[in-house]
């Protein structure tokens, strides 16, 4: 008894579990955490270590060399970069993705702890940390009011508490704002008048100002703490603390500074809608529900905001649950959209409950799904969502299968059970089978290697898993229902075939009947197995040749005999075709047979003739390649670099003209201007804030769009392109307008690396490739990492006059530092909340190359000396950074594509690829391409080989099921010429070939395609057994299986219309919308499945026949080609022209 039997027999037990699927499943899906993004695995860590006052040439000689030598040795490292600039040395180790990234660590933690012994002693420990993922903020808050940042900044304090202690929520920081500090000013004359220094102001406040315990004393029967409560309680009791007595006479902070209450100096500026503004950005705990957590935090923030000051907003910049629920709603109503669907169609073949006994394969094998996805601790989240909308279509093909042959056994006569018993194992085993190679072409996907793989992976896993739930539900389910439900057709006389049917019998019984022998010369002209023998001959040269890539082998032999092969069989056919054209012309204009040629010959012709013509028009016609689709964004960012040194005022200045300019964008909800800073980023979409630490002449505008369903202009790249134009005029900066990166981070499309020792001479090099490249058409926002400085000056040390006076070189970069940046002396307190206590020069002391030269360091004695005495100060500009990959020099020059105006990313690049190989490389330097070029090679690359492990996965399990090479050739050429419709579809439409899309779809329907010929070409044999003739079994097998063919293909391609048209039909509002991001991420892909299944289908019903009864014909013929060349060399020998001519003539009469 097999499963189905033993299900049928037993339908309470199916019953029950399929209450059990429901209750299960529907918990599972409510439960399951929502997230944009998989949270994958990153495998990069960083190194960073701080030298305080060292310039970047110096941090890339004594602190990043070092290290990167070290870590050079460690194994499993695919690229190291770094960055060398003031003060801060910052390494990226990167690893290939199979690599642990626990024991990455661990490898790079003892690397650099023996790096320690080549770096100065000084130097703070280096800092090592992974990349996580999960810190990237779900929700960015700004605030703004009349009540002013202080005020807003200490709302923002209070409310970061109340976030924090919300489940789910792991982190709330604020940037921006204002946050207060007690500034003690020195007055440098008055520091030298009293001969005391900067080093023992710091001193005397962090000993004054102190919190001590004191431990405790017992007395008598108590014990008491005692503690010293030193602390301040008012910032201006700092001005009575002494900092010496010199001969009986106290020398106060007042004699030599004065102590000011007030703010810590601005390094950013942020504003929302030119108000300013303070941001709080919020970070979920890894595995909490996204949806829920930011849930929580805007009814916190609803609930708080009653109790504001008036006037002040709270603007919700960035929220990434608003694009989970897009997604979610638009699987759940695909969901419904199919069943609807799925019902419709099968109506009109099976009547309405039996089409339902389909359609319930559906919601069953998606709860099934939902249980195994979170089982292997996947999310929610865009990959999965769209993954199981692919599947969506292909849930039923399984179940149209085994319930339309159950009702052709009830249209028999047949009970239920025995209709259900039998009709489900005549198909189990093909059903089985297809299933499995549409498993093997997803197979290779789950060893993608990268970042692109981690992050991909997921697609292949959970389709993997809902084709699994279908086939289950398909073998076990579906016949247990349509055994006790199914209604049986009404019993009438015989009835004829339709129209339809009658017409397809006719078309395969007059392609595959055979013509009349024509002699020697007609048989070379007509016979239908020369094209299918140089058709072989090409097929074979294809699978040598992807075999040999697969193996990655550079023997040239094999690619020599593979070129040839598909060469010889390609011209061959050419030829063939082309004088068979020529002669049946020649023969019909002189009115002879109307059996111009076999028609299997011209089938097999025609369709190798429309592959070419395909492949033709498609490299005349197409639009290229890309490597993912370009996206309508959320935002645009105007980021704004204005010259090196320039102050936060003229940054702010510069970004006010900006605003004022694009003030009127179309769809404009929110501007976010960030002066100093570019913000934070989001993934998929972007909000920002002022960062605590920026760069004064970088700053960053983002344009913050409505609702796609609200605006004017549905494709918000032509806003972009309004945007670059309104501000293309504006000087005094280079302005970059720019779009969030949505899925893995890959870098620019192109990004070019020039590799080279000399600083002066890469400057050069760099300067002459964005001058020969800046003209190419569609290349826009052309930038570089070659950062040349800020002006500085250089205070040179004379170390003899130094070493006289008693005083090193430490000593004077320490007061150099505490006089301009301030250091830290100690910490004023007011309940929860502190604040630094910072010493520095006054304002008005250090604001000229005098002031600088006037400071004072003690010699050994305590008298100060003039610190021009002990330095030559040379001002200058020095370089800001030092870049390096793989320990040696690099600068990388990078820029968008703007694919409006006609151009696609593979094009740009090669038409820079082209301006670049005229230009004159000296000795030891080199360019090269990197960033989403590498990964789209490496990526190509990938695919290329999974399409050929996909279709040798494929091959074996159709050679096992069928025990034959005939008919897995005859699938697999199908297979091939699904190609036709991919590419169609493609130019119809205007869609670019996505290297991982359109890769992807193409994999995805090498599987889909063989379900249906699997089955057709299984009942061919099952007839043949029987006893039936050849021609007849080929075609009877056709109209039999020609409902469910047709059934399947129009299933799975209405499961996926709504996606790749961007329609968003919303069955619970009753609304029809423009489809989300998703859509225009995954609409390639549907493109390439819709349109290639769409010829497939013709394929499967009319090549399939053909191509099976030419290769069984050909087999036969080569089997008993001996016996039959013995018996006409015994015989009158081949005909001679006598013999041809009489022939003809009887057929003329």
């Amino acid at each position: 008894m097999n499963l189905t039997e033993y299900s049928i027999r037993h339908r309470l037990t199916i019953y029950v579990l399929i209450v059990l699927i429901v209750m299960v499943g529907a918990s599972t899906y409510v439960s399951m955490p929502r997230e944009s993004f998989p949270e994958v695995e990153i495998p990069l860590i960083i190194v960073s270590t701080v030298y305080p006052g060292v310039a970047p040439a110096d941090m890339e000689t004594l602190i990043t060399r070092p290290i990167e030598t070290e870590l050079k040795g460690i194994s499993g490292i695919k690229e190291i970069r770094s960055t060398s600039s003031e003060s801060l040395s910052s390494i990226q180790v990167e690893f290939n993705p199979e690599v642990d990234l626990d024991t990455a660590i661990q490898k790079v933690r003892e690397k650099v702890d023996l790096a320690k012994a080549d770096l100065p002693p000084e130097v703070d420990d280096p800092r090592i940390q992974d990349v996580d993922i999960s810190r990237i903020p779900i929700l960015v808050v700004s605030m703004t009011g009349e009540v002013g940042l202080v005020r807003l900044t200490d709302i923002a304090k209070d409310l970061k508490d109340d976030l924090e202690a919300l489940p789910g929520v792991n982190r709330v920081q604020i940037i921006g704002g204002k946050t207060r500090e007690v500034h003690v000013y020195v007055d440098p004359k008055r520091l030298s008048f009293y001969e005391v220094s900067l080093a023992d102001i710091v001193k005397s406040v962090g000993r004054e100002n102190l919190n001590i315990p004191g431990g405790e004393i017992e007395v008598g029967r108590l014990k008491y703490l005692v503690r010293l409560p030193a602390e301040i309680e008012d910032p201006m009791e700092i001005e009575d603390f002494v900092i010496e007595v010199r001969d009986g006479e106290p020398i106060y902070i007042r004699d030599v500074a004065y102590v000011e209450y007030g703010f810590e100096e601005e390094a950013t500026l942020s504003r929302v809608d030119q108000n300013p503004s303070v941001t709080l950005t919020i970070e979920k705990r890894t595995g909490s529900n996204l949806i829920a957590v930011a849930d929580s935090v805007k009814a916190e923030l609803a609930r708080q905001q009653a109790g504001l000051p008036e006037g002040t907003v709270v603007t919700i910049l960035g929220d990434q649950s608003q694009q989970i629920r897009e997604m979610v709603s638009e699987l759940e109503n695909n969901i419904l959209s199919g069943l609807i669907l799925v019902v419709a169609v099968l109506m009109a073949f099976l009547g309405f409950r039996n089409s339902v006994f389909v359609a319930i394969a559906i919601p069953l094998s998606m709860l099934i799904s939902f249980v195994g996805i979170q089982w292997m601790g996947y999310t929610l989240n865009m990959i999965v969502l769209f993954s199981l909308i692919l599947v969506l279509g292909m849930l039923v093909d399984n179940a149209v299968v085994i319930v339309e042959n159950i009702y052709r056994h009830r249209e028999m006569g047949k009970d239920g059970i025995t209709a259900a018993s039998v009709g489900t194992q005549e198909v189990a085993m093909p059903v089985i089978a297809s299933t499995i190679t549409t498993l093997c072409a997803f197979a290779p996907m789950l060893i993608w290697p990268g970042m692109i793989g981690n992050f991909m992976s997921y697609l292949p896993v959970t389709l993997m898993i809902a084709l699994s739930a279908s086939l289950l539900v398909a073998l076990v389910f579906n016949p247990t229902l349509c055994a006790y439900f199914m209604t049986a057709p009404p019993k009438t006389k015989a009835k004829s075939e339709g129209k339809f049917l009658s017409r397809y019998r006719k078309l395969l019984g007059w392609l595959l009947e055979p013509a009349p022998d024509e002699g020697t010369i007609g048989y070379f002209f007509r016979n239908w197995a020369l094209p299918l023998v140089f058709v072989l001959f090409a097929f074979l040269g294809m699978v040598i040749f992807m075999a040999a890539m697969l193996l990655e082998t550079e023997h040239p032999a094999i690619y020599v005999v593979a070129t040839w092969l598909i060469g010889v069989g390609t011209v061959a056919f050419a030829l063939q075709g082309a004088v068979w054209l020529v002669w049946s012309l020649a023969r019909l204009a002189t009115g002879w047979s109307p059996y111009v040629t076999d028609r299997r010959s011209a089938a097999i012709w025609t369709m190798g003739a429309l592959f070419a013509f395909t492949l033709a028009a498609y490299s005349v016609l197409g639009q290229g390649m890309e490597f993912f689709p370009e996206m309508d964004p959320e935002q645009i960012f105007v980021d704004v670099e204005a010259p090196s040194g320039a102050t936060l005022e003229t940054s702010d200045e510069i970004v006010r003209r900006i605003e004022a300019r694009t003030g009127k964008t179309q769809d404009l909800l929110h501007t976010v201007a960030n002066i100093g800073s570019k913000g934070i980023s989001i993934m998929g979409g972007a909000a920002l804030g002022g960062g605590a630490g920026g760069v004064s002449n970088n700053s960053r505008i983002t344009l913050d769009l409505v609702d796609r369903q609200e605006r004017e202009r549905r494709n918000s790249l032509l806003t972009m392109e309004e945007v670059r134009e309104a501000i293309s005029n504006l000087d005094g900066a280079e302005i970059k307008v720019d779009k969030p990166q949505q899925g893995p981070q890959v870098g620019k499309p192109v990004t070019i690396r020039i590799v080279g020792d000399d600083f002066d001479e890469l400057a050069r090099l760099t300067q002459e490739v964005k001058t020969r490249i800046r003209s190419v058409p569609g290349l826009v926002n052309l930038d570089d990492d070659l950062d040349r400085g800020k002006p500085e000056i250089r205070l040179h040390v004379d170390r003899i006059e130094a070493m006289l006076a008693g005083v090193n070189t430490q000593e004077i970069a320490t007061m150099v530092q505490t006089a301009l940046r301030g250091t830290e002396a100690s910490k004023y307190r007011i309940g929860e909340d502190e604040y630094d206590i910072t010493v520095r020069l006054a304002p008005e002391a250090r604001s000229s190359l005098d002031d600088l030269g006037d400071l004072t360091v003690p010699d050994e004695d305590g008298i100060p000396i003039p610190l021009r005495t002990l330095v030559e100060i040379e001002p200058g500009v020095g370089p800001a950074a030092v870049n390096r990959v793989d320990l040696k020099r690099v600068v990388t020059i990078d820029g968008d594509v703007v694919r409006a105006r006609g151009r696609t990313e593979d094009s740009v690049r090669q038409e820079v690829a082209t301006r670049l190989t005229k230009i004159d490389f000296p000795p030891g330097y080199r360019w090269s391409f990197a960033g989403s070029n590498q990964e789209e090679q490496e990526s190509q690359a990938f695919l290329q080989r999974a399409f050929v492990i996909a279709v040798l996965l494929i091959s074996l399990v159709l050679v096992t099921q069928f025990d034959s090479l005939i008919l897995p050739i005859t699938i697999m050429i199908s297979v091939l010429l699904s190609l036709i419709g991919v590419l169609w579809g493609l130019i119809i439409t205007g869609t670019p070939f996505g290297i991982i899309m359109t890769g992807i779809g193409v994999i995805s329907l090498a599987g889909i395609v063989v379900n249906n010929a699997i089955v057709l070409c299984d009942f061919i044999r099952r007839l043949r057994e029987s006893g039936m003739e050849k021609t007849k079994a080929v075609i009877e097998a056709g109209i039999i299986r020609l409902r469910p063919v047709l059934l399947t293909a129009v299933t799975t391609v209405l499961g996926l219309i709504p996606l790749t048209l961007g329609i968003n039909i919303d069955l619970f509002k009753g609304t029809i919308s423009p489809g989300g991001q998703s859509s225009q991420w995954w609409g390639p892909m549907g493109v390439a499945v819709i349109f290639g299944l769409t010829v497939a289908t013709v394929l499967t019903l009319v090549v399939v026949p053909v191509t099976y009864h030419s290769l069984d014909s050909l087999s036969g013929a080569l089997t008993n080609f001996p016996d039959r060349w013995r018996r006409r060399r015994a015989g009158s020998g081949l005909p001679d022209g006598a013999e041809i001519q009489a022939r003809e003539a009887r057929e003329a009469q």
